[in-house]
């Protein structure tokens, strides 16, 4: 830092303008793309449902330990 010349300061904050511009391109970013919902693919009679995505949820986990077939709580378009 004596080599430089610099102070604590100078280390931790960017110029003004860097900052705002990245501020803006983040909320520009943001703003653009939705998030979407997965469809319901399985649904059973106490109204739990699941998309088909992510881990197995423990309510047809424990129907297909119980010996139902997941095809039994695929919901009909």
């Amino acid at each position: 830092m004596k080599k430089y010349k610099l102070k604590v300061a100078d280390l931790s904050s960017a110029p003004k303008s860097t900052k705002k511009a990245a501020k803006k391109s983040a909320t520009k970013k943001t703003k653009k793309h939705s998030i979407k919902k997965a469809a319901v693919k399985y649904r059973d009679d106490n109204d739990n449902t699941w998309s088909g995505r992510g881990l197995t949820p423990k309510w047809l986990k424990a129907a297909e330990k119980a010996g139902q077939k997941r095809d039994t709580f695929l919901v009909k378009k």
